[in-house]
């Protein structure tokens, strides 16, 4: 976008330049011994007073025109500046605000915009259209000789606040991720210490004027951002800003000001300089200022939207809110006359003619009318012009101790109607303490995958929490969605040739609660290729609110988000035995279920012993009541019944045996904590409630389903490896280390005259067995195999078969498959044994059911022979220009990443690559249990190989591998 010449004479678009930065606050953290020469990158101060010179860069500044090439969302280096410490440098961090429909990053230095499009979004609206609205957006705080501000680039005088993020991590405190918070917690905490998080994604930043050129105040600022998922409000992000006077001395005349510089239309990059015809609108009775343009693009390729800012809340003066009291405008070039002077800088945002030479009044003043305090945007031309906006409040006395709060709200909109509507919302809803209608939190996604297909689970906590709006559990399904290209878009869906799909992201399955099958929690695409990267996105919607619709989680666009997943098919080594499990025990009860059992990672290093047990669990509709106590009093005699619990008033309840279709206990006195039995059905319940708060409590109306669950836990480590879930049959479930196992009923009963052989029948036609009894005789005719006569007991009809030590024997005619496992007994002591098979009445697991089953780990295979070799190859080859699996060309990458895969290696392997001259240009090594390994056909120097044929020789424990490939550029 914008660009000047930096007296370093580096361009503020040079991405290098900036990554380099970036680089450099990843390093603070760990490298302690660098802050001296970090000091003086970031600071640069004068070599012979140690004191900043602004106006120098000032006038080199005023000196240069804005370049239409420029990258990026206002693109800075640092410039001249003192007085800072290392902590202070030690502790800046970064955030981008990507819950709500605008892309917003922002780091703890009163800076809420991205340096360049390499590191981060700039009012990106909507979000993950690469379409950025914001040049830059500075808080400032004004005093008369004195103001404090992070735009000037000569002059930046915040400075990160100590203690506010973990010192970790170079991320500022994000309520999504709680590896960036402070070791106390999130930093925004009531009195209790529990943390206070007001939004779908909240961001803390404090920072202070240890900086400042003219006089440190000790003024800090301490800046919580908000953004919602709610459609109401999505399309704003919203900031509250805490200045707090830390010094002992009262400051008066204060000001409170955002400095503006929004860009319409604009792209990084190109020609088209789309900041040049910007118009700007006010609405005073909102506090409320937009940017607009003509309505037309060409970078972008289509309509433009309408971006700016509204002052919700301020503090009071006399009983009175001031709102926005004071806002000017003048051109992007005009900005550093300001910066010459703090007294010309306090006028123009106060309005104090006096205090500005008159010869500066047309540039900010419009029209010239000494005492008007709103400038008028009726005089801006039709044509447009590339406007900076200075807006304020004040003015305030803050003494010893005071903290005046201002809040603001960055909004857009496709046009002045969306943009007005939004601002309403986001004052009303402010009002309302921000209680919004809400969609589902977020579930969180996990992904598996083998060579040829990604098996995708997740959780339950979406259908765990009531709309805070409406109090009610309102969940109804789950969208996933596939990407193809690191979640920029998510279909693969050519909308030029389906013009009648719309815009919106067509999911690849959808969970609905009022579907046949219900709901699930995994789901297994076998539609992926081997080498490609794919993103997955699972999101849970409402039922949703007659003016509002459906309401659903955001899909996301950073594979840090719990409900998006990334993972790429690939092959295993050639020589690794994947993880196993072995079949489930059924060790008691009388459940007619038998569980199925996979393994989704064949690469699991985890192993032990684990039982699936059952019980019940609370399922909300209109109560956030959620935690019961089942206790069964006889657990052969306890039905595998849904309860239904109802209140008729806050301490009046009935509790109904949805099987039975009868009240168990009605209108009784809810105490909670309180044990209930049910004599008929041979159960207790105990309510628990986690708060005292009357507001949380059940209340009349409300209904609680206490429904059959289930649960894995590791008998090794006691970890539950599965929370209770909704007993289900035919539902595959998965376990947190990746054990797929599903229940489905067995309708055999098996009586046998010898107890020491072991005998599994499972249904392999799920119920198509005839309902009468098969009996059958078993006899050993030799070591390594059995015989086995089968008898139709009706007609006495026979058939024989035989199966091999540990075989299966599949009896089509029957529809069941015999399973038979002699655990280590000789066949020919089994002589003579009879059974007989018997179809059963469904028994559903009760809380007396135990299922047992063990899972081995991964390893490698010590007896893998060279035949696995043969199965070496590289792909692409040959390799022509380029492969679809290659990363894009970015800001962040000036050409593209050239790569290719050698496949089915064995665990250990050093691949040697030559010329057909036989020189040796590239040695890769490999210590894994994939079986593969890239390269990005560079050789050890690091230069990109000629076209030609290649030989590569693959040494490894299993034997030595030779072959071939070629490159055509």
């Amino acid at each position: 976008m914008k660009s000047f010449q930096l007296p370093s004479g580096k361009r503020r678009d040079d991405v290098p330049c900036v990554l380099n930065q970036v680089r450099a606050y990843s390093r603070l953290v760990f490298f302690r011994g660098m802050m001296a020469a970090l000091l003086f990158l970031f600071l640069q101060p004068n070599p012979v007073t140690g004191q900043a010179q602004p106006g120098a860069a000032v006038q080199d500044a005023r000196a240069q025109a804005k370049n239409p090439g420029g990258n990026g969302s206002g693109n800075e280096a640092a410039g001249a500046k003192g007085g800072a410490g290392l902590m202070g440098i030690e502790d800046r961090g970064f955030t981008t605000h990507n819950r709500s429909n605008i892309g917003m990053f922002l780091e703890n230095r009163g800076k809420l915009y991205a340096r360049s499009s390499a590191i981060g979004v700039s009012g990106e609206f909507p979000i993950n259209s690469e379409q950025e609205y914001i040049y830059q957006l500075n808080p400032v705080v004004l005093f008369p000789g004195n103001v404090i501000q992070g735009r000037d680039t000569a002059n930046e005088e915040w400075e990160a606040e100590f203690g506010f993020n973990n010192p970790e991590s170079v991320r500022v405190a994000t309520s999504t991720d709680p590896s960036t918070w402070p070791s106390r917690g999130w930093p925004v905490q009531d009195d209790d210490g529990n943390p206070i998080i007001i939004s779908d994604q909240d961001t803390f930043a404090a920072y202070n004027d240890s900086l400042n050129r003219e006089q440190i105040l000790q003024i800090s600022v301490y800046q919580t951002g908000y953004s919602f998922s709610s459609p109401l409000i999505r399309d704003a992000v919203i900031y509250t800003f805490d200045v707090v006077n830390h010094s002992n001395n009262t400051y008066e005349d204060m000001y409170f000001g955002m400095y503006s510089d929004f860009d319409i239309g604009n792209r990084a990059g190109t020609d088209y300089a789309g900041y040049l015809n910007d118009r700007m609108g006010l609405d005073e009775d909102l506090d409320f200022f937009y940017y607009f343009d003509n309505g037309f693009s060409p970078d972008w390729g289509g309509p433009t939207g309408h971006f700016g800012l509204t002052w919700i809340s301020t503090p009071e003066v006399n009983g009175q809110r001031l709102g926005m009291t004071d806002l000017h405008y003048n051109l992007w070039q005009d900005t550093p006359l300001l910066d010459e002077n703090p007294d010309w800088f306090y006028g123009v945002w106060t309005s104090n003619y006096d205090m500005v030479p008159e010869e500066l009044w047309p540039q900010f003043f419009h029209p010239v009318e000494p005492g008007r305090r709103i400038s008028d945007v009726s005089l801006i031309p039709e044509t447009g012009m590339d406007l900076v906006n200075n807006s304020s409040s004040g003015p305030y006395t803050i003494a010893p101790g005071d903290t005046l709060t201002f809040v603001l709200a960055v909004v857009a909109g496709p046009d002045y109607a969306g943009i007005r509507q939004t601002v309403e919302n986001v004052h009303q809803s402010f009002a309302n303490d921000w209680l919004l209608p809400s969609p589902p939190p977020r579930p969180k996604l996990r992904a598996y995958a083998d060579q040829n297909s990604v098996t995708l689970t997740w959780d339950n906590r979406s259908e765990m929490t009531p709309d805070p709006f409406t109090g009610e559990f309102d969940f109804q399904g789950y969208r996933l969605y596939r990407s193809i290209d690191q979640g920029r878009s998510w279909d693969q869906i050519d909308r030029n040739r389906n013009p009648n799909v719309g815009s919106d992201p067509v999911p690849i399955a959808v969970f609905d609660l009022d579907d046949e099958d219900g709901i699930q929690y995994s789901f297994t695409d076998d539609t992926v290729r081997e080498g490609f990267t794919y993103w997955y996105s699972l999101v849970a919607y409402d039922r949703g609110l007659p003016d509002l619709g459906s309401l659903s989680t955001p899909i996301g666009s950073n594979e840090d988000e719990i409900n998006i997943a990334v993972i790429t098919p690939r092959t295993v080594a050639g020589d690794w035995l994947g993880s196993q499990v072995r079949l489930a025990d059924h060790v008691q009860g009388a459940a007619t279920d038998s569980v199925f059992l996979r393994v989704l990672d064949p690469l699991d290093l985890d192993f032990g012993e684990y039982d699936i047990t059952f019980g019940r669990m609370g399922q909300p509709e209109t109560t956030i009541l959620t935690e019961v106590i089942s206790e069964p009093l006889d657990p052969a005699l306890t039905p595998p019944t849904t309860f239904t619990v109802s209140w008729s008033a806050a301490d009046v309840f009935s509790v109904r045996n949805d099987a039975a279709g009868r009240n168990r206990i009605r209108n009784e006195a809810y105490v909670p904590g309180q044990r209930y039995e049910i004599e008929e059905d041979h159960i207790a319940f105990t309510f628990i409630e986690g708060s005292d708060d009357p507001d949380l409590r059940p209340q009349a109306g409300d209904v609680l389903r206490i429904i059959p669950a289930l649960q894995v836990t590791s008998r090794s480590t006691g970890d539950v490896v599965l929370p209770k879930r909704p007993y289900l049959r035919d539902r595959e479930f998965v376990t947190s280390d990746g054990v797929g196992l599903t229940l489905r009923h067995n309708p055999f009963r098996i009586t046998r005259s010898s107890s020491r052989l072991s005998l599994n029948i499972a249904d392999a036609s799920f119920g198509a067995l005839l309902s009468q009894t098969y009996t059958g005789e078993i006899r050993a005719v030799e070591a390594d195999s059995i015989e086995v006569r089968i008898t139709r007991a009706s007609n006495n009809q026979q058939s024989t078969h035989r199966i091999e030590n540990g075989g299966l024997i599949s009896l089509t005619r029957f529809s069941f498959t015999l399973t038979l496992d002699f655990d280590g007994i000789q066949p020919q002591s089994l002589v003579g044994a009879t059974f007989s098979i018997e179809t059963t009445p469904v028994r559903f697991p009760t809380e007396n059911d135990l299922f047992r089953y063990e899972k081995d780990a991964g390893t490698v295979r010590t007896d893998a022979s060279e035949d696995i070799l043969s199965r070496i190859n590289v792909v692409p080859n040959p390799y022509l220009v380029s492969n679809a699996w290659e990363p894009d060309v970015s800001l962040t990458r000036r050409e593209p990443e050239r790569l290719i895969r050698f496949r089915n290696l064995p665990n250990e392997a050093t691949i040697h690559i030559f010329t057909m001259a036989g020189e040796r240009i590239k040695t890769l090594q490999k210590s894994d249990s994939s079986g593969e390994i890239g390269w990005n056909l560079r050789t050890e120097a690091g230069r990109e190989i000629a076209p030609g044929v290649y030989i590569y020789l693959v040494r490894s424990n299993v034997g030595e591998h030779i072959s071939r490939f070629a490159v055509i550029k």
